[in-house]
């Protein structure tokens, strides 16, 4: 985990954001675990990465939130997996093709990283309504 890590802040979007990482791998939970708060072990479980991996990510520290309307890189950081810290320029002779369009390229074509994420097509929804909002 800390090698892919290591290897995105190598990326053009992240060296651009200023994102790096600290070399304290440690992770500390904040949780008292005994056999009796197995509830409360496994919420805490939920929301940080295991010490199995090694590595807290705290993407948003020190920062105030964003609209998805107004932070053109949301979706290009927030899911690494489908855009591997690139940012789309999506033209068409010239002129910015719309996020409708967008969106249903990445759907549908052959390679299935964006339509196999439920929260990215999710956030892709959102992000649709609120363009039609505004």
């Amino acid at each position: 985990m800390y090698d892919v890590a290591l290897c995105l802040i190598k990326k053009p979007l992240f060296i651009e954001h200023g994102i790096t990482l600290t070399e304290d791998r440690e992770v500390d939970f904040d949780v008292d675990y005994d056999s009796t708060t197995d509830f409360d072990f496994a919420m805490a479980q939920e929301t940080m990465l295991t010490p199995e991996e090694g590595i807290r990510l705290a993407p948003a520290e020190g920062y105030k939130p964003r609209s998805i309307l107004l932070d053109p890189d949301t979706e290009y950081l927030a899911f690494p997996k489908i855009y591997g810290g690139y940012r789309l320029n999506p033209l068409y002779n010239g002129k910015p093709i719309p996020y409708s369009d967008v969106s249903k390229s990445l759907l549908m074509r052959y390679d299935r990283r964006a339509a196999e994420r439920g929260d990215y097509i999710l956030f892709m929804a959102k992000k649709l309504e609120l363009l039609k909002l505004r």
